[in-house]
């Protein structure tokens, strides 16, 4: 005796098609066009966290693109004594328009990967601001 089609069998369910690793949409606003913000950026009351993966001794200090989930951030200074860390805060303050005491490392200070808090700007002016380097 041999089963017919569709007899002993689970129905299978539809598969999803995955969220764009880009673009998340704002979670106060139905998504549009207008209000996606990237992954790698998170907004809180008044802080704007960014996800980052640094990468030292670059020729120059520069965004590179998304790295995963994260923003990677070339970074023209050694990962000795903190120098990496320095050159990102202070070259993020002055990409944002914010003193450096605004910009802050939250974890990932002795690792590749970091979650930066800044204070003082809005998700926009961020995205502006590191789309223009």
């Amino acid at each position: 005796m041999g089963r017919t089609a569709g007899e002993g069998h689970a129905p299978r369910a539809p598969a999803r098609r995955p969220r764009s690793p880009i673009t998340t949409p704002h979670p106060s606003y139905p998504p549009s066009a207008s209000n996606l913000i990237p992954v790698w950026l998170q907004a809180d009351a008044y802080i704007v966290r960014l996800r980052v993966r640094v990468q030292p001794r670059a020729s120059r200090t520069e965004v590179a693109g998304a790295y995963g989930d994260a923003l990677r951030i070339r970074v023209a200074a050694p990962p000795v004594d903190g120098e990496a860390n320095e050159e990102l805060v202070r070259w993020l303050a002055k990409c944002l328009g914010v003193v450096r005491s605004r910009v802050r490392i939250v974890s990932g200070e002795t690792g590749r990967n970091k979650v930066i808090a800044v204070e003082g700007v809005t998700t926009a002016q961020v995205e502006r601001a590191l789309e223009a380097r």
